[in-house]
């Protein structure tokens, strides 16, 4: 569906659900939407249909080419007409994680509270398909995925209320962990992962047997996981696996 002036191609991978024209703004929302009706039908389970959202945790990109103010204020609004309950903006590949320990917090003071955590993004936007072709990155790095566009939506709750509620836990989330670091590349100063590993030194004493994230196309992020691993070795299983989920349905930015 989208191609340049000289009728080239540009691999993409639309929601083929939206209509390929549909604004940034418009295509945000319309994500959203699709993801809160699946939250809904959850919630629609025992008694989860007379429980109220507590907090809204919304995480989207920083601006960028084709992702303005406007486009996420469109959806911030949109969101907080469905669920009419306190929104705490969250950015970046790495916000849902922030959340997440933010929501902690939260349901820690509030334990019959629920915390919505949606994550929405689109690289669809002839602007952004612009920006990138003219920056294509180094010709030595893994190619980056296909823009794509994705939401996901998540409902935090207790384990004694979602119990009360009737309604059976996807997951648990054991623990968060969230440190900020450097961003380096390979012409700036050498990669140190001394971020990532006090991601890993965070995490408790159990061991990881299944790892995700830009494994693929991130050449940074790739140096900075394999020496934490390296210096953390001890906190993996034998035959641990890593993936990359991006590979496979095409960049998905703050939601994958």
């Amino acid at each position: 569906p989208f191609a340049t002036d000289e009728d080239e191609v540009i691999k993409a991978i639309p929601c083929p659900l939206l209509p390929t024209a549909l604004s940034i703004e418009g295509r945000l929302i319309a994500l959203a939407c699709m993801a809160l009706a699946d939250i809904g039908g959850a919630l629609s389970r025992g008694h989860g249909a007379a429980a109220k959202v507590t907090a809204t945790h919304l995480v989207t990109s920083p601006l960028r080419p084709g992702l303005t103010h406007d486009d996420v204020a469109g959806l911030e609004a949109s969101v907080r007409h469905a669920h009419r309950a306190p929104i705490k903006r969250f950015t970046g590949e790495a916000g849902v994680f922030a959340s997440l320990a933010a929501a902690s917090q939260l349901l820690e003071a509030e334990p019959r509270g629920l915390v919505l955590v949606l994550a929405v993004d689109s690289f669809l936007s002839v602007d952004w398909l612009a920006h990138a072709r003219a920056h294509p990155g180094s010709p030595w790095a893994p190619s980056r995925p296909h823009p794509s566009e994705a939401a996901a939506a998540l409902v935090l709750a207790g384990p004694v209320f979602a119990r009360e509620l009737g309604l059976p836990p996807l997951a648990r989330v054991v623990q968060s962990a969230v440190v900020p670091g450097a961003a380096n590349d390979d012409n700036d100063e050498p990669v140190d992962p001394v971020a990532m590993t006090q991601v890993l030194t965070a995490l408790g004493g159990f061991r990881v047997r299944y790892a995700f994230g830009q494994d693929a196309f991130d050449t940074l992020r790739v140096k900075e996981w394999y020496g934490a691993v390296a210096r953390q070795a001890f906190r993996f299983r034998e035959g641990h696996y890593e993936d990359c989920i991006e590979r496979r349905i095409g960049q998905v930015g703050a939601a994958s």
